[in-house]
């Protein structure tokens, strides 16, 4: 027997619990781009004036937790996902309790939604940052 974290990770594989005795300096911290106040703002604005578009075109979608949270949370980093990483995200939390057909209609269809979203996005990033140069 390894650890007693054994039964653990074999249940979860997924979950990678540091062994006893490594430290911190194993862990290699990932490069983060340096962002200016004045791109966070950008960003923020971009991301709440493409969501009401798409919460006026999608509400159903919205209904269903494609919302405003959610969405925040997959997109705050420093490259956008990709439409089907967006449903594959959505249904990783939401979709779990479906039957299977269910979900992999839902993730089709929410891929094209998902990248109408990141259309509306990137549009206003290139519209709030014209504006701010």
């Amino acid at each position: 027997m390894n650890s007693i974290f054994s039964p653990v990770s074999q249940m979860f594989g997924w979950l990678h619990l540091p062994r006893w005795g490594t430290g911190i300096t194993e862990l290699q911290p990932t490069a983060q781009p340096i962002v200016t106040q004045a791109e966070m703002q950008a960003r923020h604005l971009a991301f709440h004036r493409a969501y009401q578009r798409f919460a006026q075109q999608q509400p159903a979608w919205v209904a269903r937790r494609f919302d405003v949270n959610f969405l925040r949370q997959v997109t705050d980093t420093a490259e956008l996902p990709s439409g089907l990483a967006l449903a594959m995200a959505w249904d990783r939390q939401f979709g779990p309790l479906s039957p299977v057909h269910v979900r992999c209609q839902q993730i089709t269809e929410l891929a094209v939604v998902a990248k109408t979203f990141l259309s509306f996005y990137q549009n206003e990033m290139l519209q709030t940052t014209k504006s701010v140069a």
